[in-house]
């Protein structure tokens, strides 16, 4: 197998509107980033409506050997000059720190922590050991970045000003009106979603393996060709909930500033995407190793079928972005599941619903620190198995090492 990848490209997603209705699968929480698999579902969607059903299967097709076309990101938040990625499960700026809150790392301090390098509190913006307001400041941030990188910031975060750090808010409620059809009875309600600020936009990267010049089936494009055509209708169709609204929809540009993350397999990695490990993999410790950290989510949802009526996804376990994982250098990583309810419906499910697990690996030799160690989930303990997903509400679990 050729070296992977041969390529990286980062796109910007610049949102046309200032919110996105995203859930995590069947529970409440809003989200103000894109996961992976959500962006490959809306990309699957896009291409079968552009190119039919052959270009889904295709795109099911691909992942089934070991040399995959690409690998994706989710669509992470960005500001013009920094890009914020997944805080690594493995770390946290120390105890009795509010991990939920703190869910990005900037890109030098992601690059650090993946080398293994020591950061310190001071090292840190904001930094809780700091003066007022950064100390304030960094009770409310969800983001931490290097101090070194508080240049790249705009001015008034750079200032401190509170109210330019609240760069989003994942629980807004916008109020909406309903009209009903016997009467002309008027009601008002609240629709939760993320809802932006003036500068943020999402960034995606995609590694591209030796196939990404190859045709996706015969007489059809490219797949880095197809994927670039998916983005670009994906952005004026809309990603999320309220797309009549002009929910989710955003202009695809080529981002200048190359990921300045190897993208490769290691004894340890950090994925930068959601993870369904392949049952090798669990066997070989990719979740039990005591270096690994990582969160779980269950993930459901609907899918959008061109010519029938949306259909429900069967809820899956996955291993969220940020996640620390045994690898001992095996490429690829994780594997597509099948989302339908009922395979053998082929009138409401004629083709596969790929829920996309792949990971996308950094080489990680960064060691949790002792103070964050063990993290349970809500049950009381760390879940390990994605495959035992509940059909009820989103389930999150935490696991660090002990």
């Amino acid at each position: 197998m050729a070296a992977f990848p041969d390529s990286v490209t980062v796109y910007r997603l610049r949102p046309l509107t200032r919110f996105l209705r995203l859930r995590v699968a069947q529970g409440e929480e809003t989200v103000e980033f894109i996961p992976s698999d959500t962006l490959f579902a809306a990309l699957v969607a896009v291409a079968a409506e552009q190119w039919g059903q052959r270009a889904a299967a295709a795109l099911g097709e691909a992942f089934g050997g070991s040399e995959p076309p690409f690998l994706l990101t989710g669509a992470f938040p960005a500001l013009p000059h920094l890009r914020f990625f997944p805080r690594p499960a493995a770390w946290s700026p120390g105890p009795g720190k509010a991990l939920k809150r703190l869910r990005w790392v900037s890109e030098g301090l992601l690059a650090r922590l993946a080398r293994g390098e020591p950061v310190k509190d001071e090292d840190l913006f904001p930094s809780e050991g700091g003066e007022e307001p950064e100390r304030t400041l960094a009770k409310i941030a969800p983001v931490r970045l290097l101090r070194a990188e508080r240049s790249q910031l705009p001015r008034p975060m750079q200032r401190g000003d509170l109210a330019a750090w609240r760069l989003w808010d994942a629980a807004f409620q916008r109020p909406a009106v309903v009209v009903s059809r016997g009467g002309g009875r008027t009601f008002l309600y609240d629709i939760a979603m993320a809802r932006y600020g003036p500068q943020v936009s999402w960034w995606a990267a995609f590694a591209w393996g030796a196939r990404a010049e190859e045709t996706a089936w015969p007489g059809g494009p490219s797949w880095r060709g197809l994927i670039e055509s998916a983005l670009r209708a994906l952005g004026d169709r809309g990603i999320g909930g309220m797309r009549s609204r002009g929910g989710g929809a955003f202009q695809l540009e080529l981002d200048s500033t190359p990921l300045a993350l190897s993208v490769a397999s290691a004894p340890y990695v950090v994925t930068l995407s959601r993870y369904h490990p392949r049952e090798d993999e669990l066997e070989a410790g990719a979740l039990s190793d005591p270096k690994a950290a990582y969160r779980l989510v269950t993930v459901g949802g609907w899918a959008a079928i061109p010519g029938r009526p949306d259909q429900p996804r069967r809820p899956i376990g996955m291993v969220e972005a940020g996640a620390v994982l045994r690898a001992d250098g095996r490429f690829p990583l994780g594997t597509l599941v099948d989302a339908r309810l009922n395979p053998n419906d082929l009138e409401r499910f004629p083709h596969p619903l790929w829920r996309y697990g792949l990971a996308f690996p950094i080489p990680w030799t960064g060691l949790p620190p002792a103070s964050d160690r063990l993290s349970e989930g809500p049950e009381g303990k760390p879940e390990s198995d994605p495959e035992e997903a509940s059909d009820g509400p989103v389930s999150v679990a935490d696991h660090h090492p002990e």
